[in-house]
């Protein structure tokens, strides 16, 4: 399966994308190790999922108390 998104409002790092068997269960399984630096993805293991992706960009945010990763709410896109 072949994932396709809209670019973020900038400035982002990349995205990432997790995965759940349904809709009822967390979004707990990451799927990219790394960040996705393109808007576009392709699941390997496409073949044998068959619940929901969730698709997350990835900004750094700085405070006076350091700096963060912040992922935003999301998409969910279903095979």
């Amino acid at each position: 399966m072949v994932l396709n998104w809209s670019a973020a409002t900038p400035p982002v790092l990349g995205y990432v994308v997790d995965y759940a068997p349904d809709l009822n269960t967390p979004f707990t399984n990451r799927l990219t190790a790394d960040l996705v630096t393109g808007t576009s993805w392709t699941d390997p293991d496409a073949g044998r999922r068959r619940g929901q992706y969730l698709v997350r960009a990835a900004a750094l945010e700085t405070t006076g108390s350091g700096s963060f990763i912040n992922l935003s709410q999301g998409v969910i896109a279903a095979p």
